[in-house]
């Protein structure tokens, strides 16, 4: 029985409640290690299962992250930190390797721009990626079909197939590549 001024309230208590049982999925964003490894002790205590965002010391922490079979959503990739990153020691030690060391680890990841637009938006991430060795294949899965299974959106969404939504962008030339640039986007078929 929890009580006293730090007590949630009980809609708060509900979506607990339901993390907790898994109806609710857990994500955690952690970029440094420590915060990583304690995402982990947290998921051990509760048995619970999460998805792991940011995780931009995951490279530390590949062992730990394939033993427990936990999804990434990994990103943005950069060599110099955007936005309000750039003001906090959280991705001192970023790597320009740790997409592809996931991937070539076998980690369940998705690649995501987190907040960045325009330019350094999640076709340009994937555009980063396939420069730092990732192949074109691996790419375009870390943003079609691995985030939709991560969601639980597979079967709607994430590949081309019959009956799904058919949320395509058409490319000039080679996806993710500097040269090419979408040329048409269909949303529903349309």
């Amino acid at each position: 029985e929890l009580g006293g001024a730090d007590t949630p309230s009980e809609e708060a208590m509900g979506v607990l409640k339901d993390v907790l049982s898994g109806r609710i999925p857990l994500r955690i964003q952690g970029r440094m290690q420590h915060d990583i490894l304690a995402a982990f002790r947290l998921a051990d205590e509760f048995e619970l299962r999460f998805t792991l965002l940011e995780a931009t010391e995951a490279y530390k922490s590949i062992d730990e992250i394939k033993a427990t079979n936990t999804p990434v959503v990994f990103g943005p990739i950069y060599v110099n930190a955007p936005g309000s990153r750039a003001f906090t020691s959280e991705v001192d030690e970023s790597r320009l390797h740790t997409f592809k060391s996931l991937l070539d680890a076998g980690v369940t990841t998705a690649l995501t721009a987190h907040e960045l637009r325009d330019e350094d938006g999640l076709a340009q991430q994937a555009m980063y990626a396939r420069r730092l060795g990732v192949s074109l294949s691996d790419a375009t899965r870390a943003v079609c079909s691995t985030p939709a299974a991560i969601l639980g959106l597979s079967g709607e969404v994430g590949t081309i197939e019959s009956g799904k939504r058919a949320d395509v962008v058409l490319w000039s030339g080679e996806p993710f590549t500097g040269s090419s640039k979408p040329v048409m986007v269909l949303i529903g078929g349309e």
